[in-house]
């Protein structure tokens, strides 16, 4: 995939497809771990430039609604996961003597 960076002005209409955000939230649910862009472009069958694109732009805005977060490396993931007291107490360390 060569860079999305492409000249399409930010507040333009773009007509194309690309996933709904129930199928991203729920390929994220499935696959279980944070995804970067490519891996979601890739799993959901994003093809043509202009739907990457849309893509990008709806993940950003998923971003903006808090239905999604990103981490250090750039990976999106669900903000329920980040937060689950589950995940992150199988992390620490349990204190000795007990």
């Amino acid at each position: 995939m060569k860079n999305d960076k492409t000249d399409y002005p930010e507040g333009e209409r773009l007509e194309g497809t690309a996933p709904e955000r129930r199928a991203i939230i729920d390929l994220l649910e499935d696959h279980g771990r944070p995804l970067q862009r490519r891996e979601i472009v890739e799993r959901l069958g994003v093809a043509s430039e202009v739907d990457r694109e849309i893509l990008r732009r709806r993940l950003q805005a998923m971003l903006r609604d808090g239905q999604l977060v990103k981490n250090r490396r750039g990976a999106y993931g669900l903000p329920a996961r980040a937060r689950d007291p589950q995940e992150q107490n199988k992390h620490q360390r349990r204190p000795r003597g007990d």
